[in-house]
């Protein structure tokens, strides 16, 4: 039964997340130039809306996750769920850009409640396997897009703009609360959960290690880069000469490589450093992010975009593993939602928005994805300087 449970329960978090993380990598990525065409609005306008989003995930992680331990993985994401297909109808709906803003914040509440208790959910039922576990469920979470892109950009051409965001909500609505039913922490009796006192940091010894700190920061900086450019790489590849559908291929092949890299470098973190995993990528998607407005091969484009999409893949795998390793699971939920923020507040901060806002600056998105690629440069330099907690090891996980 136990094996049976966790199974289940992997399935069903990996099947949610999929469906958001389509929403979030892909539908947006899709929508952004027929947002800057229907509302006249300008780049910085609808990269806006990915800060909005990324803002209100924010706000709502830490509650999100002390959320999942009193009441449930399985409630906490099944509302999660109603939140994301009520967002579509929200931007089906939008007359201006505000009420956008509006289902923005909406579908940022959704991933809080969707993502953090997901991966916490999966966390405590193979806590042997962390990192394998932790690549399948971000590999369903960023491969998704990739996959669904076609589909999207199917409805919107068959059935026009408010009509395929109803389709669309329908289909996540449905599938969402299908999955998240299998999708629940272990229970009394099962698994681990209330069986077993879980070993651990509490909140405030983690938050107050300097590897703690390290970390917020790396995924902050590393987030930054991906989610800034998801917004901007249709528009970013049509200023580079490539036609709409060209750069909604590109898109694909970085959310491609954002799923695949995750369950190529998840097994291997049960074992190795996680460090090695973030030094090298960071610095050649970093490198490649800079000269990105250069190229004007569609090859070396996609090449460049592949190397980017794979530092988030990576920063989204290796982290809660390494939070798993470095604090425990006592506190695994609400430590990993105070962890997201970074991703959420940092990246909100500095990328949609302000890369946007750079660009209608300057004319150009020259210097947007240089500052995005130093952003990956500099996460590079303070892995290589990350140090696992030594003060008290008495809090750690054996």
């Amino acid at each position: 039964m136990v094996t049976t449970g966790r199974k289940q329960a992997l399935i069903g978090a990996s099947a949610v997340v999929w469906v958001y993380g389509s929403l979030i990598f892909g539908l947006l990525g899709i929508l952004s130039p027929i947002w800057l065409e229907m509302f006249q609005i300008t780049k910085a306008s609808v990269g806006l809306l990915m800060t909005i989003a990324l803002f209100s995930m924010g706000a709502f992680n830490y509650k999100a996750g002390r959320l999942a331990d009193e009441r449930g993985t399985r409630f906490t994401i099944s509302i999660g769920m109603v939140l994301a297909a009520a967002a579509l109808v929200g931007f089906s709906l939008a007359a201006n850009v505000y009420m956008l803003y509006g289902s923005g914040i909406i579908l940022g509440i959704s991933g809080s409640l969707v993502y953090g208790p997901g991966l916490t959910c999966v966390q405590k039922w193979w806590p042997e396997k962390s990192g394998l576990v932790s690549g399948v469920y971000n590999l369903c979470f960023g491969l998704s897009a990739a996959l669904m892109i076609p589909l999207y950009r199917f409805f919107l051409g068959g059935s026009g703009y408010r009509a395929a965001l109803w389709i669309i909500s329908g289909i996540v609505l449905a599938f969402g609360l299908a999955a998240s039913i299998f999708a629940d922490s272990p229970k009394r009796g099962g698994g681990l959960g209330e069986t077993v006192k879980l070993p651990g940091y509490t909140v405030g010894q983690a938050t107050a290690d300097r590897s703690f700190k390290m970390l917020w920061l790396i995924w902050g900086l590393a987030g930054t880069a991906g989610i800034g450019l998801v917004m901007h790489i249709i528009p970013l590849m049509e200023v580079n000469g490539f036609t709409a559908e060209q750069g909604s291929k590109l898109l694909i092949f970085f959310n491609v490589f954002n799923g695949v890299i995750r369950i190529v470098v998840g097994p291997m973190l049960d074992k190795a450093d996680g460090r090695l995993f973030m030094c090298i990528p960071f610095l050649l998607g970093g490198t490649a992010c800079c000269m990105l407005t250069l190229i004007r091969s569609f090859a070396l484009a996609a090449l460049c975009l592949c190397l980017i999409g794979m530092t988030t893949g990576i920063v989204f795998t290796v982290t809660p593993v390494m939070l798993r390793k470095y604090f425990g699971l006592r506190n695994f939920g609400a430590i990993f939602g105070l962890i997201f923020t970074s991703y959420c507040f940092f990246s909100a901060l500095f990328g949609p928005f302000l890369g946007g806002f750079a660009s209608d600056m300057s004319g150009s998105y020259t210097i947007t994805t240089i500052y995005f690629g130093l952003f990956l440069i500099i996460a590079a330099v303070l892995a290589v300087l990350l140090k696992r907690p030594e003060a008290d090891k008495t809090h750690q996980e054996r």
